[in-house]
């Protein structure tokens, strides 16, 4: 009975452990975006666009955080997993067959019918070009998006704010300017007075 609960005791904890140790495994995940990529705030390292017209992005980013963002993924790969001299690919190739035997070279992680997601050594990736594909190896830094600024009003030009412009006399506008902020002394009622403050 003692053993019974202290293997259980054991499996559990191994099972919490792996499940921790999962959650901070950083993980390549295609994600469907219905919004601004930029709003989705993960590192996105691809965007991309299946047959169908969908847009979707290609995210690194760990477990955990990607349950906070709320948004539904599609895992293709752990991190983890890849070696010091594989990298991610992203390949375009419009005939079918090309996209089967790309299997024969490269680890394909993801299939969407227009485009494949793949995991090689560059000089296996290579081999792609002679299937008829277009490669191009996803970088390692995310993509840096341009903050959205909100766009600023022109200002129109009208005739009747020149006019008025025009109209202004330099001396008589240093004179006023100097009479409200006391610089000046002023005649009120006969008298004469410094305006020091508003409430004089």
């Amino acid at each position: 009975m003692f053993q019974r609960k202290m293997s259980f005791l054991v499996v559990s904890f191994l099972f919490l452990f792996t499940i921790f140790a999962l959650a901070q495994d950083q993980v390549l995940v295609r994600m469907d975006i219905s919004r601004s990529v930029s709003e989705t705030k993960l590192p996105v390292y691809a965007c991309l666009q299946d047959p169908s017209g969908k847009d979707y992005i290609l995210v690194i980013e760990s477990l955990d955080k990607l349950e906070r963002n709320k948004n539904s993924y599609q895992i293709l790969d752990f991190i983890s997993k890849k070696s010091k001299d594989e990298s991610y690919f992203l390949a375009l190739n419009k005939n079918q067959n090309g996209r089967k035997k790309a299997g024969l070279y490269v680890t394909v992680l993801h299939d969407d019918g227009k485009q494949i997601v793949a995991k090689a050594k560059p000089e296996d990736a290579e081999m792609l070009c002679m299937l008829g594909f277009e490669i191009e190896e996803m970088s390692n830094e995310p993509i840096v998006f341009a903050e959205n600024k909100p766009e600023t009003k022109r200002v129109q030009y009208h005739a009747s704010i020149e006019k008025i412009i025009q109209s202004i006399n330099k001396e008589t506008l240093l004179q006023y300017t100097g009479n409200l902020s006391g610089e000046n002394t002023v005649t009120v009622g006969g008298s004469s007075y410094k305006i020091v403050s508003r409430y004089t």
